[in-house]
């Protein structure tokens, strides 16, 4: 989104402002009216993202439901959708914008009934999308077979099967088929099972191709299959990203897992090795911290699980590279029993410092936030909370850290005292300021950047502030190259409505809920303790309608039981259980 920073001028005649928009040159270009526009989408966007306006006042009536305020250049067809109190307008395509594509936008306030507003435009462009391929390295299976892993990360491709059909592998003219598993981020995982081998030694060619999706990306890799009996080392790697700290290597078929490898495979100044055997894959742990770089040998006499001999010596250099640095929450629910404490663990790597803020959900406002959020939302947030507190925190970096997550618990004890209601999102952001990372990259221009600094951007808000100091320091094009090195300020800069920061919502509660509603319409509540498991007698319970009227309430009896009977048994909209 970007904020309307322009001053308008005064005194626009009035047979102006009512100009029909057709009439119009379609390219012709005007800013908004700030006084009536608080921010719009803008430049690149997400090829799925909605075209979205926000303006300053919301309407006291609904839109009309054909009401159509966009116009594109070229055409686009979709629907408009409009905010509970009509301040905000979002565009959504009916398919994906065409990638690499530019539209010139005009919103005209004359179709929701305000000529009187005029109309202003605004030109956004198609994000190609972003594809990188990353193959692993042949091993052998337990089934005697070689197999291929790999990853795919991508952006703006929107279906999984279109990411299927980015790569192909091949065994001269014979196509192997390739399983997939997809997760979320944008993350795919591949695997080019049962390898065929011959008598003779062959290639498995691995190709990757983005034309179907609209990307300009194409590329192969070639790997030598090893002829049939033949026991050899195909390769020796360092960790990829979020794996253990260890070296791999993989043989061209099972080991044979009741040898010893002490002396075998050894990793200089690494101290005691602990081996651990998966098929055709040795990977091996070191008692000391593993340095930069690792001389690796394999000798002669490693057995195969099929009486095989490594004939052939191996020596290989790994580099253990600095993973780029995060911040999470592990897995879990929003609400937290008061028998667990309050303490709400965070997760990071790579970071000597993070920034948290809390931002407080007001008790008598949980109704107003669950008309447009789950509890673990985050949906117009300004209109019924506010940041109650921040903090910077040194997390004591150790250099023993260097690329695991390492587990902080945040009290939450003087917050909970000072704000008892209500619900909390925690947000943990970072800066280049906070980081451990050694730079590869030479970068030319790195004495003259700026880092943007660590903020929390509100994901829906329109905030326009890294946008704007993007568009001051550096270009669209040099951004999608650095986007992902954290040494560059592009690393830092919140792209599509997505960030790096890490955000939890805790509702610090005892209370467990059961609801049951009958065909008759009638809820049956069953409200209890989590400490005690026990039933929670006389505890109220209240349901609500989307307009947050009650319809109606109960108190629970000795055994945490209450039937409730809304007054309009009638209503499909959307209701609100409070216990």
């Amino acid at each position: 989104m970007k904020k309307t920073i322009h001053s308008c001028t005064a005194g626009v005649a009035l047979a102006i402002i009512l100009f029909s928009l057709s009439c119009a040159p379609r390219h012709e270009s005007r800013a908004p009216d700030p006084s009536v526009v608080v921010a719009h989408s803008d430049g690149l966007v997400s090829r799925t993202a909605d075209v979205s306006v926000v303006l300053t006042t919301g309407r006291a009536t609904p839109m009309p439901e054909r009401a159509q305020p966009f116009k594109f250049d070229p055409p686009l067809k979709g629907t408009v959708v409009w905010n509970a109190d009509g301040s905000r307008a979002d565009f959504r395509p009916d398919a994906p914008l065409a990638p690499g594509r530019a539209y010139h936008v005009v919103f005209d306030f004359s179709e929701i009934g305000e000529p009187s507003n005029g109309w202003f435009s605004f030109d956004i462009f198609a994000a190609e999308p972003n594809i990188s391929v990353k193959p692993g390295d042949l091993y052998a299976a337990w089934n005697d077979t070689l197999a291929l892993d790999g990853i795919v990360r991508v952006e703006d491709v929107p279906a999984s099967a279109d990411v299927e059909r980015l790569v192909s592998a091949a065994v001269g003219a014979l196509d192997l088929p390739i399983s997939w598993s997809h997760e979320e981020g944008g993350l795919h995982r591949f695997t080019v099972k049962d390898v065929p081998r011959s008598n003779a030694a062959g290639e498995l060619v691995l190709s990757w191709n983005g034309t179907p999706v609209g990307a300009r990306i194409k590329d192969s890799r070639s790997y030598r299959v090893p002829a049939s009996g033949e026991f050899e080392v195909l390769s020796v790697r360092g960790p990829e990203a979020g794996e253990p700290s260890c070296v791999t290597v993989s043989f061209s078929e099972p080991v044979d897992r009741d040898q010893d490898l002490r002396g075998l495979i050894d990793a200089i100044g690494a101290g005691t090795l602990r081996y651990e055997t998966d098929g055709g894959l040795v990977r091996m742990y070191a008692s000391l911290d593993w340095s930069d770089e690792v001389n690796i040998t394999v000798e002669k006499g490693v057995r195969s699980r099929n009486s095989g001999v490594l004939a052939i010596p191996v020596q290989a250099r790994v580099s253990f590279d600095w993973e780029k640095p995060e911040v999470r929450f592990p897995a879990g629910g929003v609400i937290v029993p008061s028998t667990q404490g309050t303490r709400v663990i965070l997760e990071t790597k790579n970071l000597a410092k993070v920034y948290v803020e809390a931002l407080r959900v007001y008790g008598d406002n949980m109704l107003q936030f669950l008309q447009v959020n789950d509890l673990d939302g985050g949906q117009e947030l300004k209109r019924v909370g506010e940041v109650v507190w921040s903090s910077e925190i040194d997390l004591a970096w150790t250099d023993d850290r260097k690329n695991q997550w390492t587990p902080y618990a945040l009290d939450l004890s003087p917050l909970l005292a000072k704000h008892p209601d209500g619900l909390f999102q925690l947000r943990v952001a970072f800066s280049h300021d906070y980081i451990r990372y050694v730079c590869k990259n030479d970068h030319p221009k790195a004495g003259s950047w700026k880092f943007p600094p660590a903020a929390i951007i509100e994901r829906d808000s329109g905030d326009s502030s890294y946008w704007d100091y993007y568009e001051e320091y550096f270009d669209w094009n040099e951004y999608y190259r650095y986007r992902d090195d954290p040494c560059h300020p592009a690393f830092y800069v919140v792209r599509y409505g997505r960030d790096r920061t890490a955000r939890r919502n805790v509702l610090v509660s005892d209370v467990g809920i059961m609801a049951k509603r009958d065909a008759d319409g009638v809820w049956l509540v069953a409200a209890s303790d989590l400490k005690t498991a026990r039933p929670l007698p006389g505890a109220s319970a209240r349901i609500y309608n989307y307009a947050m009227r009650e319809l109606a309430s109960g108190v629970a009896d000795r055994d945490g039981l209450v039937q409730l009977k809304p007054s309009d048994l009638s209503s499909s909209e959307p209701t609100f259980l409070v216990v």
